[in-house]
């Protein structure tokens, strides 16, 4: 990795991390192979380490809460956030536009990334990709971030 950011710069690479929680609910673990392979490493470890050896990015998934709509882990967001500085993209959880907002306001992050959300009208019920109206993304997002509210 430090090679490949050397040649092409931190800005290029970006490393993803799944995480799950502990079965004691007090931490983390990152998984490899889909989940299915519990590693040594916390997410906070693997994120130092990725940004010590070149990472310009983190992409951070919380598991268990993919495709929930229950929001993003936060907790697990901030831990890694607090801990590099370079900019982390949450993933995983995203119900609402204002988990946008807790994972950038309560997270820290720098991104959101979401899917099942736009996707997803309800169980078993999909539709084409559909995205917030800028009218919406102001409501939910930016008045709680700069206190700008748009009408």
């Amino acid at each position: 990795m430090r090679r490949m950011a050397d040649r092409v710069g931190n800005q290029c690479i970006v490393v993803a991390i799944d995480a799950k929680r502990t079965a004691d609910g007090a931490s983390w673990e990152v998984y490899t192979h889909g989940g299915r392979k519990a590693t040594r490493y916390t997410p906070v470890e693997l994120a130092r380490t990725a940004v010590a050896l070149g990472a310009g990015e983190i992409m951070l998934t919380a598991m268990t809460r993919e495709g929930t709509f229950a929001g993003y882990d936060t907790a697990l967001l901030a831990a890694v956030t607090e801990a590099v500085d370079v900019p982390v993209i949450a993933n995983g959880g995203a119900g609402r536009i204002a988990h946008f907002v807790d994972a950038v306001v309560d997270g820290g992050c720098s991104a959101v990334a979401a899917g099942s959300l736009f996707v997803f009208a309800g169980k078993d019920a999909g539709v084409l990709i559909t995205y917030p109206s800028e009218a919406e993304l102001a409501e939910q997002f930016w008045s709680r971030i700069d206190g700008t509210v748009v009408h």
